[in-house]
C-alpha cells in the first residue's frame, strides 16, 4: 500500500485517482466530490461515497443552555452508495450542490469571513467527525463495494442506504439520475475527451503538505535538529 498526500483537485493526484481499479470517497467538499463524479462517469472508475451528518440542537432536552448542557443529540445518519453507470450519480443524490463548486474554487469556502456569514445551521458550517458513526459510515461503504463484486444471493445492487442511528432504520434510494443529469449521458465513457477541467491549486493541501514537512530548529548546542512538523 502507497500513501500520496495530493489532493484528487490537484493535477497529480487526479492523475493517481484515474489510475486506481475502485475509489472510496472520504470528501466532505463539493469540488472533489464532483471531480470523483466524473471520475465514475467519464473515465468509469467505481467510486464508493459516504457521509455522516449528526443532528445536535442548542440547549438540554428542556431546550435551555447550561454550562453543563450546552448542546443536545438529536440524531445521526450516515449514507453509503457506489456510483457509476447505471447507478445515480452524487450530485443526482444530493451529495453536493454543483453551484458550491464554483464557490469552492473561487475559494469562499475557505474564506473565514465568508462562512461566518452563512446561517449557524448551513450545511457549509457543519463538520461532524464523531469517530462512531464514522466507522459506521466506513464500514457502510466497504459492505458496499464488497455487495457490488460478489454479488450475494445474485445481489449487486440495492441503491443508495441512508441509516438512521436513532431509529435503527435504512432507507433506500433506488431512483436513477435525473432526466438530463449529463453525467449518464454526455460524459459517460469519454475519458479525456469529455473536456471537464476538475483540478486546480488547492490551498488547503498545499497547507498541509507544508505543515507535515520537517521543520528545522536549534538544539541545545545550537545545532540545527531537523524533526516533524506536530500539526
Amino acid at each position: 500500500m502507497h500513501g500520496f498526500d495530493d489532493s484528487v483537485i490537484e493535477q497529480e493526484g487526479w492523475l493517481r485517482a484515474l489510475d486506481c481499479d475502485v475509489l472510496f470517497s472520504c470528501v466532505d467538499r463539493p469540488w472533489p466530490r464532483f471531480a470523483l463524479n466524473v471520475a465514475a462517469y467519464a473515465h468509469l472508475i467505481p467510486v464508493v461515497d459516504g457521509g455522516v451528518a449528526v443532528d445536535v440542537r442548542a440547549g438540554n432536552y428542556q431546550g435551555l443552555a447550561t454550562a453543563a448542557a450546552p448542546f443536545r443529540l438529536i440524531g445521526a445518519e450516515w449514507r453509503a452508495h457506489l456510483v457509476g453507470p447505471n447507478r445515480e450519480c452524487m450530485e443526482c443524490l444530493g451529495q453536493y450542490d454543483p453551484g458550491e463548486v464554483g464557490m469552492e474554487r473561487a475559494g469562499l469556502l475557505d474564506d473565514p469571513a465568508y462562512i461566518a456569514s452563512l446561517p449557524a445551521d448551513h450545511h457549509l458550517r457543519r463538520g461532524e467527525n464523531v469517530f462512531a458513526f464514522s466507522m459506521a459510515c466506513a464500514a457502510a461503504e466497504v459492505l458496499e463495494l464488497l455487495r457490488a463484486v460478489l454479488g450475494p444471493s445474485k445481489i449487486h445492487d440495492v441503491g443508495a442506504t441512508l441509516t438512521h442511528w436513532t431509529t435503527a432504520t435504512t432507507e433506500r434510494d433506488v431512483d436513477g439520475c435525473r432526466a438530463g443529469c449529463p453525467f449518464p449521458t454526455q460524459l459517460q465513457g469519454r475519458g479525456d475527451a469529455a473536456g471537464v477541467d476538475v483540478t486546480g491549486r488547492h490551498p488547503a493541501a498545499v497547507a498541509a503538505r507544508a505543515a507535515a514537512r520537517p521543520t528545522q530548529s536549534m538544539n541545545a548546542y545550537g545545532e540545527s535538529d531537523s524533526k516533524s512538523s506536530t500539526h
